[in-house]
């Protein structure tokens, strides 16, 4: 195992409610998941895969519904959920919540950033 993250620590849920990780991508050194619980974690893994020690740097908090796709450019982190939702974070500017682009509940199902584009499917 590469590494091995306590989910309940970032996923605090009701014992009935499923908790799982959704959605993953690694931009430079971060490594970004999306939660069941709609927040976007953020790992920094500049000491190596050999270590196995990768911090968390950010929790995102995108909304309530969990988190279905991710992908990142070098300037941005885009996350899209299962209400449709898609959520752009500046990973220049510390993974700033750039803009939000409302969804009508059908599920984001895939999601890609370019540094001027942002496609999302349906």
């Amino acid at each position: 195992m590469i590494f091995h993250y306590p989910l309940a620590t970032a996923i605090p849920v009701e014992p009935e409610e499923g908790k799982y990780l959704r959605g993953v991508h690694g931009q430079g050194n971060d490594l970004v998941v999306g939660c069941s619980n709609g927040k976007v974690l953020v790992f920094d893994c500049s000491a190596g895969i050999k270590s196995g020690q990768f911090s968390l740097l950010h929790t995102l908090e995108a909304g309530k519904h969990p988190i279905s796709a991710i992908s990142t450019s070098k300037s941005w982190l885009a996350a899209g959920d299962d209400f449709g939702n898609v959520y752009l974070y500046s990973i220049r500017d510390a993974y700033a919540q750039a803009a939000v682009f409302r969804g009508n509940g059908i599920p984001c199902t895939s999601v890609a950033v370019s540094e001027h584009v942002v496609i999302a499917g349906y």
